[in-house]
């Protein structure tokens, strides 16, 4: 009897163990072991402000924000003589196409489509694989591409010998926010304290007197060793609030940005529309992330680079240098349905642009643009 009432008494501890563990208002582990929010309601930072030795009190814009490019000419490519004659060795199970692409996942969702069209106007067979930065790199390493994508300027290692980048045009990266929140404009200095921990409530921004929550910071912190896209908010991985929340992907970042009011994330709007989540898109400095005359004329300061690297010299293809200019085309065309700048507009406005690629930032501004 007493060993019955042994393990009766061991369960029922263990049941309130568990129970009260569940009920917990925790942010849980999710998805390949990356944070991600669970549950909001109710929660509010574990941390309520930046430690006193936080590196970003009493910071300076400029000191937050990270580089947005590498110089082209600044490689530390580690490759042997032997590796650049190698050919361009195709997948076993492509080995019938006319040109193999890797893309990063942005790039995919916006160009797919067009890429098809280019291969039936050509009547050729183009792969196409779905991938990241950092895939479309590891695959120009191994030479079994003939054309890979980049949601971001390049990093020194991914410059390879008789390597060449193609901007296609950059795109804004929205601050995003629940639709219900009364939060409207943000400044950019107050952008990088929130997503640094140093304003931690939303009654600390314009709009949201009457909101006292803490503000539940979602990052989506990949290519990390690339320069640009969210490096242009801040600079270092340490830097982001100790209670940042790091999304799986984009779609991740979305939906969670959809269930919770509390919540502030980052994309561009083309991927807002292509998920088709509705969020809240915040003007930055009273500019809106869709003003793309602001965009190009250097004033709103977040954004995403997209390139595509191809090969020079003898490892070379003409239809490769045909489908880039095709897709440039295309954006400068229908850039408000990419929401997209083209390179050819970036250039106009006093871009850096070398071979091609855009490499820097406008020296001096234009006159301010309408707000709205």
């Amino acid at each position: 009897m007493k060993k019955y009432l042994s393990i009766t008494i061991f369960l029922l501890i263990a049941f309130s163990i568990f129970w009260a563990v569940k009920n917990q208002d925790w942010l849980k582990l999710e998805q390949a072991n990356i944070q991600a929010v669970t549950t909001i309601k109710n929660t509010e930072p574990h941390i309520l402000s930046a430690p006193p030795n936080h590196p970003l009190i009493g910071h300076e814009d400029n000191i937050l924000k990270g580089r947005a490019f590498t110089d082209p000419a600044d490689t530390s490519s580690t490759q042997q003589p032997d590796w650049t004659a190698q050919a361009i060795h195709y997948p076993e199970r492509f080995a019938q196409a006319d040109l193999v692409i890797t893309l990063d996942q942005q790039s995919y969702s916006l160009f797919i489509e067009d890429i098809n069209a280019f291969a039936i106007s050509k009547n050729i067979t183009i792969i196409v694989n779905r991938g990241t930065c950092g895939i479309s790199a590891r695959d120009l390493n191994n030479k079994s591409v003939d054309i890979a994508g980049f949601c971001c300027p390049p990093e020194k290692s991914d410059r390879l010998p008789e390597l060449k980048f193609h901007t296609l045009g950059i795109a804004a990266v929205a601050l995003l926010t629940h639709p219900s929140n009364p939060v409207n404009n943000i400044s950019s200095t107050d952008a990088r304290k929130a997503f640094s921990g140093e304003i931690r409530r939303w009654n600390q921004l314009a709009g949201g007197q009457e909101n006292n929550r803490g503000i539940v910071i979602a990052t989506r912190l990949h290519c990390k060793t690339r320069p640009g896209h969210w490096k242009l908010l801040i600079n270092k991985e340490e830097f982001f609030s100790t209670t940042a929340r790091e999304m799986a992907d984009i779609p991740y970042m979305l939906t969670q940005v959809n269930r919770h009011s509390v919540m502030l994330g980052y994309e561009t709007l083309s991927m807002v529309k292509i998920e088709n989540k509705p969020v809240k898109t915040l003007l930055i400095d009273s500019i809106n992330p869709n003003n793309l005359q602001a965009l190009a004329q250097g004033y709103y300061p977040f954004y995403r680079v997209y390139n595509l690297a191809t090969w020079t010299g003898q490892h070379s293809k003409p239809v490769a240098s045909e489908l880039i200019q095709y897709l440039q085309a295309i954006i400068a065309n229908q850039s408000n349905q990419y929401q997209m700048v083209p390179i050819s507009e970036l250039e106009k406005n006093g871009w850096q642009i070398k071979a091609g690629e855009l490499v820097g930032e406008p020296v001096s501004l234009v006159p301010s643009p309408e707000s709205k």
